[in-house]
Parts: structure tokens; sequence; C-alpha cells
């Protein structure tokens, strides 16, 4: 009968101290959750920009994202095909938007030859 009640006791102590670590794991959860709400909650896009006459800042807001979505593309293709096919059809899906804000894209943002040719130009500048 001892046995079982140190076995138990253990048990309780060990549910306890876990338990105590749980709520705490939860807690620091909690607070990162309303920190990324937050950041999602300042994140104004294309629409909101040029709805609310800032033309200027939707259409950097395009050309940034254009740009990291492009740099994913060439790290990810394998292929320089691939690349091309994937960063001219998604260039003109933007430039349709971009079309509407009254700026001009860069010249190495307008194809992706361009884009590919000037990311190996720079790629080049920082391996030196």
């Amino acid at each position: 009968m001892e046995g079982i009640l140190i076995f138990t006791s253990v048990l309780f102590i060990v549910f306890g101290i876990l338990q105590i670590i749980l709520f705490f794991k939860i807690w620091i959860m909690t607070n990162k959750v309303s920190a990324i709400e937050e950041k999602l909650n300042e994140k104004k896009g294309y629409y909101y920009y040029m709805m609310s006459g800032e033309k200027e800042k939707a259409y950097n807001f395009l050309k940034e994202e254009l740009t990291h979505k492009l740099i994913r593309f060439k790290k990810d293709s394998y292929d320089r095909n691939e690349f091309l096919r994937l960063s001219d059809k998604t260039i003109k899906e933007y430039l349709h938007f971009i079309g509407y804000t009254g700026f001009e894209l860069p010249e190495h943002l307008q194809n992706g030859e361009a884009f590919y040719k000037y990311y190996n130009k720079i790629a080049n500048w920082y391996s030196n």
C-alpha cells in the first residue's frame, strides 16, 4: 500500500510540474500570436494604397513583391528556361496592375531575361 502511495505522489508531482511548464509555454505562444497579428494588421497592400490615392506606395509595394518572387524563382529554379517561363508569366501579371499606378518598372524587372542577367551581374559583384 505504501508503494502505491509513493508512486501516486511522484506521479502527481510530475504532472504538476508539467502543467506549470505547459502554462508558461501557452502564455509565451499567446504573446507571439499577438505580435504576429499586429504585424499582419500593419501590412497594407496594393488595393489599400490605390483606394487611398497613394499610387507611389502601391507601385513600390508591387515592385517589392515582384522582386521577392523573382528572386525566389531564381533560387528555386534549376533550369534557366523554367525560370524564364515563370518570371515572364509573373511579370506580365504585375505589369497589368503597375500600369494603373502610372509608374514604369526598372529595366531589369520588365522581363525574365533582363532580370536573369541583372541577378547574375549582382551575384558576381557580391562574390568578388
